[in-house]
């Protein structure tokens, strides 16, 4: 398979999102989606930002806030993936809110089930954090076409 476009949906059932100041809310609505691009290197692949539009992604969230998710693949990346193998501190988002200013959030661990494949439920679940603060939260339940 060559390099290819995926789509992440999250699903609100499983989807809280923590501020930089702790406080916590979920994605507004049935889903939200975000494009990312699966390089494809063999029996493994690398997930890192970018994908099918040229802006940052955004999803809206319950208390009126949007997460603006930026698409550079310098700052937003999962690293290399094997097939259903767990990876501890793989990568990073970085996100603003409501415009303001960019944050790093840490991927702690990820697991992608089929690592160079485009497909449903790929990514299996994602655990993130602040660096240097004390909340943490996962993602599980996230759909990939």
């Amino acid at each position: 398979m060559a390099d290819a476009n995926i789509i992440v949906t999250v699903d609100t059932t499983s989807s809280d999102w923590v501020y930089s100041n702790g406080q916590s809310t979920t994605v507004d609505g049935v889903a939200e989606t975000f494009a990312m691009r699966l390089v494809d290197l063999g029996s493994d692949g690398q997930m890192k930002g970018g994908g099918v539009t040229s802006d940052d992604n955004t999803m809206t969230m319950a208390d009126g806030s949007v997460i603006t998710m930026s698409r550079d693949s310098n700052f937003v990346h999962l690293g290399d993936f094997a097939d259903g193998t767990a990876k501890v501190n793989p990568g990073s988002f970085w996100v603003s809110r409501d415009g303001g200013s960019w944050e790093e959030v840490k991927v702690t661990t990820a697991t992608i089930a089929d690592a160079d494949t485009v497909g449903d439920n790929n990514i299996t679940t994602m655990t993130f954090e602040y660096p240097g603060k004390p909340y943490q939260w996962t993602w599980t339940n996230i759909k990939t076409a």
